[in-house]
């Protein structure tokens, strides 16, 4: 009986411990979908092909965009937006961005799918708006927060 009540502050503390964890806010908004990748490295070994941006929107931290592209079975892509960490000097700064589709399917019907992506990363502090040049995407796409 000695054991049990030495023990039981310890599994208390313990308990309030683990109940008092909350997963901390990173500013990414998960409605979003997966954040931006910000890797320059990435950004300038990676690219992509074969497919066609239909439409694209940023509301919000969110950007999305449709793509069109040949698959057998369109849930079976892997995506990632990639971003240079390099800055263009203008004003509002502008950021190089390269949707990545993967895509290893080889057939002849078309698919189309919306995919969104968290932008919030790409913030610049002290200002209130970016340029989001993305590769596949005419003219720049502009972020504001």
């Amino acid at each position: 009986m000695m054991k049990l009540s030495k023990l039981f502050p310890f599994l208390a503390f313990f308990l309030l411990v683990i109940s008092s964890c909350t997963p901390k806010y990173t500013g990414a908004n998960p409605a979003c979908g997966p954040s931006v990748i910000i890797n320059d490295t990435a950004f300038k070994e990676t690219s992509s092909a074969n497919y066609t941006v239909l439409s694209h929107s940023v509301q919000g931290d969110c950007l999305s965009i449709e793509i069109g592209g040949s698959a057998c079975n369109a849930d079976l892509w892997k995506v990632e937006l990639l971003a240079s960490e390099i800055i263009l000097e203008s004003f509002p700064p502008q950021l190089s961005l390269r949707f990545i589709l993967e895509n290893e399917q080889m057939c002849q019907a078309y698919f189309t799918k919306t995919y969104s992506f968290d932008v919030s990363a790409l913030r610049q502090e002290g200002g209130t708006e970016v340029g989001l040049n993305i590769e596949g995407i005419e003219g720049t796409i502009m972020y504001s927060y």
